[in-house]
C-alpha cells in the first residue's frame, strides 16, 4: 500500500549525540530499513505532528527507572490532587532528577515504586526503598552515569540549547568538564548541558570538618521557607512549599555525599547514638511523639553551642532556635534519652530526646 492511516516503526537505540536508531518498514529496500533520524526532526514528526505514542516493550516490572524531571512527588495513593496542601499527609516525598526507583506496578497513569535513595525500615526489620505511587511521566528508562558532583544552591539553571531545567540542590550530576567558570554535565538521555560551576559541589571520598559546614550551609538554604509534609525539594510548583524536618536533614546530608533514610525515625534508626558532650556540628537531635512513646517524629540539626536549625510545623517555617528556647534548658543540662518540656508548642508537650550522628 502507498498510503496507510497510521505508520509505525522499531526504535532500535539511540547514537552517542541522542539522535534516534530506528528500523523503519517504509525504506526502499532491504538495506535501508536502518535509519538514523535527527532527534529534533524525530521529535517535530512524532510529538509536534502526531500523537507521541509509543508501545514500549520491555522486560517485566520490577524494573528499574530513573526519575526525568526536577522534582517528582510520591504519594500513598495514586489520586490525583486539584490543589497543594501544606500538611497533606497523603504526600510522602519528593525524588530528584536522575534518582533512581524501582517501579513494582503500574496502574493507569501512575507507577508503585521504591524510592531506592531514601530507605525505610520495614517491621520485619529489614530497610528497603521508600515506598509510594509516582506520576509514569515523571520516570525515564534510563540508567544514570556515575555522579561526581552536586548542586549546592537552592535552584540551579541548567542550560541544555535553548532549553533551560531548574534543579533542587541535592541533584547529583555526572561532571564532563569544566572551563571559565561552567560546568558540562551529561543528562539521563545522554545530551551534554551547561550549569555554572560555583553551582556544584564535589563531595569529599572521606567527611572533613568541612562537610559538616556543608551540612549546616546547606540546611540555611531554607531558613524562613514554609513546613512542607513529604517536602525533599528546592524546586517546587508552588512557592508556598518548602520541606518538612527529615526532608530538610535528607538534602543537608547529600552535600556531604550520603543518602539517610527519608523519615526522622529511620535516621535515627539508621544513626550513631552520641551523648551530648559528643555532639558535632551537622550532628542530629530526635524528639519522640510524646514522653511514653519510642518513635520519633523529629528531627533537628545541630549548629554548634547550644543552636539548632529545623523545619517546625507547629510554626510553619524553617528557622533556627536553641535548645534554651526550644526546651528551656541548654545543651549542657541535656543528655541523650531524657524527658524535656517542648514550650515551641502553645500547650507544651513532654517528650524524650535522643542525639545522632552519621560520622
Amino acid at each position: 500500500m502507498k498510503k496507510t492511516g497510521g505508520h509505525l516503526l522499531v526504535v532500535g537505540g539511540f547514537t552517542e549525540g541522542g539522535d534516534v536508531i530506528a528500523y523503519d518498514p517504509a525504506g526502499a529496500g532491504r538495506d535501508q530499513v536502518r535509519r538514523v533520524y535527527p532527534r529534533a526532526a524525530f521529535h517535530k514528526v512524532w510529538r509536534v505532528n502526531k500523537r507521541g505514542l509509543a508501545y514500549l516493550i520491555g522486560p517485566a516490572l520490577p524494573r528499574r527507572f530513573a526519575v526525568g524531571v526536577p522534582v517528582a512527588d510520591l504519594w500513598s495513593k495514586p489520586v490525583k490532587r486539584a490543589a497543594l496542601k501544606l500538611d497533606d499527609p497523603e504526600h510522602r516525598s519528593q525524588l530528584l532528577y536522575g534518582e533512581s526507583v524501582t517501579a513494582l506496578e503500574a496502574k493507569g497513569d501512575w507507577v508503585r515504586v521504591r524510592a531506592e535513595e531514601q530507605e525505610s525500615f520495614l517491621p520485619a526489620g529489614a530497610w528497603q526503598g521508600y515506598p509510594g505511587w509516582l506520576k509514569a511521566s515523571d520516570l525515564k528508562a534510563a540508567e544514570p552515569a556515575r555522579a561526581d558532583a552536586v548542586v549546592r544552591v537552592r535552584q540551579a539553571l541548567l542550560h541544555r540549547g535553548a532549553d533551560i531545567l531548574t534543579l533542587s540542590v541535592g541533584t547529583r550530576l555526572a561532571r564532563v568538564s569544566e572551563s571559565g567558570g561552567t560546568s558540562l554535565v551529561r543528562l539521563l538521555d545522554a545530551t551534554l548541558a551547561e550549569i555554572a560551576t560555583d553551582a556544584l559541589y564535589i563531595p569529599p571520598a572521606l567527611p572533613t570538618a568541612a562537610s559538616r559546614a556543608e551540612i549546616i550551609r546547606t540546611a540555611e538554604l531554607f531558613l524562613g521557607t514554609s513546613y512542607y509534609w513529604g517536602g525533599r525539594s528546592g524546586v517546587q510548583s508552588d512557592p508556598r512549599a518548602g520541606v518538612d524536618c527529615s526532608g530538610l536533614v535528607s538534602l543537608a546530608y547529600r552535600i556531604h555525599g550520603r543518602d539517610v533514610p527519608r523519615d526522622s525515625h529511620e535516621q535515627k534508626l539508621h544513626g550513631r547514638a552520641v551523648r551530648g558532650a559528643e555532639l558535632l556540628v551537622g550532628d542530629l537531635v530526635f524528639l519522640t511523639d510524646d514522653e511514653t512513646s519510642e518513635r520519633v517524629t523529629h528531627v533537628l540539626i545541630f549548629t554548634g553551642g547550644d543552636g539548632l536549625i529545623e523545619s517546625r510545623k507547629s510554626s510553619g517555617r524553617v528557622l533556627r532556635t536553641t535548645f534554651l528556647e526550644r526546651f528551656g534548658r541548654p545543651l549542657a543540662g541535656i543528655e541523650t534519652g531524657d524527658v524535656v518540656r517542648d514550650i515551641s508548642f502553645s500547650k507544651p508537650r513532654r517528650r524524650r530526646v535522643f542525639f545522632g550522628s552519621y560520622f
